[in-house]
């Protein structure tokens, strides 16, 4: 999918930061933060630093049973994966299907920059 294809390229960008240059990838493994939260932030327009130490505040009256996700654009798949996918004024595009809300959030966010640019609103953590 592109909307798989565009979250990996991110992941595979090189960013100096502290002193050293490496792919984002790294950056995330190395500081132990969570893979999807990084994603939605890098995509809702943080900056890397602050994506990777910021700490993550817990949702709002969400339990995993619910079928709503706390993002834009995810929902919970029959199948128990939640599911991203936008709407482009005609029919829905399917975006991402995968075990992980964020990283779905993330595909939304994505696919919603290319389409409707600075103006779109984005899923923020």
């Amino acid at each position: 999918m592109l909307a798989r294809k565009a979250l990996d390229e991110i992941l595979a960008h090189p960013v100096s930061w502290r002193g050293r240059r490496q792919p984002i990838a790294q950056w995330i493994d190395e500081i132990g933060a969570d893979r999807g939260t990084v994603l939605i932030r890098i995509t809702g327009g943080w900056s890397l630093e602050k994506a990777l130490l910021e700490p993550v505040r817990p949702p709002k009256r969400w339990t995993k049973r619910t079928k709503q996700s706390r993002f834009r654009g995810v929902t919970r798949h029959p199948s128990g994966k939640w599911y991203a996918r936008g709407y482009d004024g005609e029919s829905n595009v399917d975006l991402l299907l995968t075990d992980d809300e964020a990283e779905a959030g993330a595909a939304y966010n994505v696919w919603v920059r290319n389409r409707y640019g600075l103006r779109a609103k984005v899923n923020l953590l």
